[in-house]
């Protein structure tokens, strides 16, 4: 049976490696995007964290502005308590134009300690 404890941690940043390959170019670039991707490690992005909660209205905000129909952030709160502001900036600011649903949820994030990943699609 795999047990962590018997390997040690990597020094290596995974998410750093990726990003400088990325800005390096190559014909590779396509592969570390798809990487990061599928490693959901692209979250780690400042453009997908918010730290607090005037941080992840903003955030919000800003995808509304974007008309995007689907909105991913990394959030700092627990996964009970990002349902929870989510369902209060939506108070505030309400739907962006032309969307009459929201669906919304939180999952863990391994990779970053603390936070939780929220996806809010509009419909």
């Amino acid at each position: 049976e795999w047990n962590r404890g018997d390997y040690p941690q990597a020094t290596t940043n995974y998410y750093s490696t990726l990003t400088n390959k990325i800005a390096a170019g190559g014909t590779k670039t396509p592969a570390y995007q798809q990487i990061l991707k599928d490693t959901k490690l692209n979250y780690l992005g400042n453009k997908y964290i918010a730290n607090n909660y005037n941080e992840f209205k903003n955030k919000m905000q800003q995808h509304y502005n974007e008309k995007s129909p689907k909105i991913e952030i990394l959030y700092k709160q627990s996964m009970d308590g990002a349902l929870q502001d989510v369902k209060k900036v939506i108070g505030e600011i309400g739907y962006p134009q032309g969307a009459n649903r929201v669906s919304y949820k939180a999952e863990p994030y391994s990779a970053k300690e603390g936070y939780s990943l929220v996806t809010i699609t509009f419909m």
